[in-house]
């Protein structure tokens, strides 16, 4: 089965799908005449190994379709050390060719694509030395002794996922249901960003350490600044001319000048993780165990691997007609039911105030739950031994396109934001608006100036625009770090990576082993 072949429009299988009647002969029961007839459409998206790579409808239910069929692609079982691959076994974000999501589970020993992408620690290293795309997971940090610093100890028990964020990028902490308890939290949502291949090669082949990177940015926020563009006469920051010495990183559907193949894009993919109860029934979760971090009572940096639900995960993708990225968000349909708690950090990362329930500041846009609910029916009539779990997980926000605080009444997904990865509504200590709500200047440390107004974001063809949510965030590391929307090239939070983010995690209160088989992936 060739699951890459991209379906044609307009012709559509309608598979009927009947309520289930039992006819009960021996009390005379008969079929209930009120059954519910579904009708599921198989092809209301094309469910592929292949990420696409740019939209082609740009209408609010076309760019929902587009990330639906992202997600699937880069939760596609990976090509990562099997042998079945052939000489795709040793390469990190490739699908495997020969899994069929029609009959076969992931396996718990598989990652999928997204996963083996590079993590921020591999794309900006603490030692300032990045590595080929296809080497093993290296997360290098310098700044601290561990203690129980294991040697790193074979292909086969890496574990992927490295989750060294404990707050939403120092906004504020996420603490899961159940573990606040008279205002003493215990435990946090722990976070993790990656980076795909076409973004992680742009920035090694050609600003390749940070001093390079440092330049570039630079260069590329004053030509904004002075040009609104990325470099003199660019309307676009698509195609920018490499002599420019700007960061422009590929668009998907745009063709590489050196290999002649068409760009995926420049792809990051940000997840917010909850460690899991003993005891507790996940089966509706994506499970991975993966590394995290916390202070001993020594005040030691220790590191180990626990089981973790994944409840949140955003990708923004670069694309040729989506300079400013398409920007997509799914979180576990039942977060928004739970009793999470929120905490909000000042500028020096210390919490302020006592934990408190939360709710979503922006509703979710009936259309994209229409978009979300043919999705997972299309999912469970053909896919669920492979894709079935993704049933249990929500499309909540998709933007496109850049739209001016003025017309935010045009766009439903204006104030996009994730109830697990962009929480508050305030910075703390100031009556700028935070996450959940963001536009304008928002918590950014420097005020971008433009003919004396500092609340402007987005740069779209020589246009500044007051961007909102997700794709307004972002536009911070635009315009005010020079980035291209990036906020793992920029130069802020530690980058290069020297040290976990989780050094202020709370310390767990059951006593941590670290065991032999834990790979602590660390200098």
């Amino acid at each position: 089965m060739n699951f890459s072949k991209v379906k044609p429009a307009g012709n559509l299988k309608w598979v009927l799908v009947v309520t289930m009647a039992f006819f009960i002969a021996s009390c005379g029961r008969q079929s209930p005449q009120n059954d519910e007839l579904a009708e599921v459409d198989t092809d209301y998206i094309t469910i592929s190994a292949t990420v696409p790579n740019n939209p082609q409808d740009q209408s609010p239910e076309g760019l929902a379709k587009f990330a639906w069929e992202e997600f699937l692609a880069l939760n596609w079982q990976s090509s990562w050390q099997q042998t079945s691959a052939g000489s795709d076994a040793d390469k990190r974000g490739i699908p495997n060719s020969t899994w069929d999501p029609t009959t076969d589970g992931y396996g718990d020993q598989y990652q999928v694509v997204w996963e083996t992408y590079a993590h921020v620690t591999e794309l900006r290293p603490g030692d300032d030395n990045m590595r080929p795309f296809d080497e093993a997971p290296h997360y290098s940090y310098i700044d601290f002794n561990f203690k129980n610093n294991a040697a790193r100890e074979g292909l086969d028990s890496l574990l992927f996922n490295n989750l060294d964020e404990d707050s939403e990028i120092g906004s504020c902490n996420v603490y899961p249901p159940g573990t606040v308890v008279d205002g003493k939290p215990s435990e946090l949502v722990l976070y993790e960003a990656k980076a795909n291949r076409d973004e992680y090669d742009y920035v090694l082949n050609n600003y390749s350490d940070s001093t390079k990177l440092q330049i570039a940015s630079d260069k590329t926020k004053a030509n904004i600044l002075k040009d609104s563009a990325y470099y003199a006469g660019g309307t676009s920051n698509c195609n920018c001319p490499a002599d420019e010495g700007v960061i422009c990183l590929p668009c998907g559907g745009d063709t590489n000048p050196t290999t002649g193949k068409v760009y995926e894009g420049a792809l990051e993919v940000k997840t917010a993780w909850q460690k899991v109860k003993q005891g507790e029934n996940t089966s509706s979760f994506f499970t991975r165990n993966n590394i995290y971090y916390f202070k001993d009572s020594a005040m030691n940096i220790v590191y180990d691997n626990a089981l973790f639900k994944l409840i949140g995960m955003h990708v923004i993708h670069k694309t040729k007609d989506n300079p400013e990225f398409v920007f997509a968000s799914w979180q576990h349909m039942g977060v928004e039911e739970q009793d999470y708690q929120l905490q909000l950090l000042n500028s020096g990362g210390d919490v302020v105030g006592q934990p408190s329930s939360y709710s979503r500041y922006s509703p979710v846009p009936a259309y994209l739950d229409s978009v979300n609910k043919m999705v997972h029916q299309q999912i469970g009539s053909e896919y669920s031994n492979g894709l079935g779990v993704w049933q249990n997980y929500r499309l909540i926000g998709v933007q496109g396109k850049p739209v001016d605080y003025a017309d935010r009444a045009s766009d439903p997904n204006y104030f996009m934001a994730n109830y697990v990865i962009e929480s508050d509504t305030v910075v703390a200590g100031t009556s700028k608006p935070g996450l959940a709500n963001f536009h304008g200047y928002g918590f950014s440390t420097e005020p971008f100036y433009v003919n004396n107004d500092y609340n402007i974001l987005v740069v779209k063809e020589n246009k500044f625009l007051d961007a909102g949510g997700c794709m307004g965030c972002h536009g911070v590391a635009q315009t005010t770090e020079g980035s291209d929307f990036s906020f793992l090239l920029d130069h802020g939070a530690g980058k290069p990576v020297a040290n976990p983010a989780t050094i202020n995690s709370i310390i767990p209160s059951e006593k941590t082993n670290i065991k032999n088989y834990i790979i602590a992936i660390v200098k």
